[in-house]
C-alpha cells in the first residue's frame, strides 16, 4: 500500500481517488466492508490460489476464502466497476468476478512480491490522472518491464460488451483497499 500512496501523492490529481485501507482483513469482513464502503474499485493484496484468496482467520493462521464466496460479494456490491487481484493465481477470480463488475485484473500464476507494488503504483497513478483502464493497465505493464518484472502475469478482463477503453473513473474514485 505504500507504493499505491506515494505514487498518488505525487499526482496532479491526487484528491481523486479515496481510499479506504484495511490491511490483514478477515474472510468474515470482506462483504460487510464492501458493503460500508460501497467502493467503485476493490484492490485486493495477498496471497492467493487457484481455489480463492487468502485472509486471516481467527486465530491469526491464513485461511482461504473460495473464489465462489468473493464472486458472490462482488455481485452483493452495488457501484463496484473494477476488482483488482495482486495476488497469486488469481486470473480465474478475475474471469469469473466480471458476471458482476465491468472489469477485473488478475495474475496468470504466482507473482513475486517486489512486482505487485510496482504495478499497482502506476496502475492507481494512471487511474488518478484521468486515463482509461486500457491505458493504466498497460502502463502498469510497462512500468513492470522498465524494472525487469514478469509482465506478461498481470491479465485485464471486462464483461462482454466492455470495453476498457470506455472504462474511466472521471469523479472522485473511491477504492478498498
Amino acid at each position: 500500500m505504500k507504493a499505491i500512496k506515494e505514487a498518488l501523492w505525487g499526482s496532479a490529481h491526487r484528491n481523486a481517488l479515496a481510499l479506504q485501507v484495511h490491511p490483514a482483513a478477515a474472510g468474515r469482513e470482506f462483504l460487510p466492508q464492501l458493503d460500508r464502503n460501497r467502493p467503485q474499485l476493490l484492490h485486493f493484496s495477498g496471497h492467493g490460489d487457484l481455489d480463492g484468496l487468502c485472509f486471516v482467520g481467527e486465530t491469526g493462521d491464513m485461511e482461504v476464502q473460495a473464489n465462489t464466496l468473493v464472486v458472490e460479494a462482488l455481485r452483493l456490491s452495488p457501484g463496484l466497476r473494477l476488482a483488482v487481484f495482486v495476488s497469486c493465481h488469481s486470473e480465474t477470480l478475475a474471469r469469473a468476478a466480471i458476471q458482476h463488475v465491468d472489469a477485473a485484473i488478475g495474475m496468470k500464476r504466482e507473482v513475486a512480491d517486489a512486482d505487485a507494488p510496482i504495478f499497482s503504483a502506476a496502475l492507481y497513478q494512471a487511474l488518478s490522472q484521468g486515463r482509461h483502464l486500457q491505458d493504466a493497465f498497460d502502463m502498469a505493464i510497462w512500468a513492470l518491464n522498465t524494472d525487469g518484472g514478469d509482465a506478461d502475469i498481470p491479465v485485464l478482463v471486462t464483461r462482454q460488451g466492455v470495453d476498457p477503453v470506455s472504462v474511466a473513473f472521471q469523479q472522485r474514485l473511491s477504492a478498498l483497499m
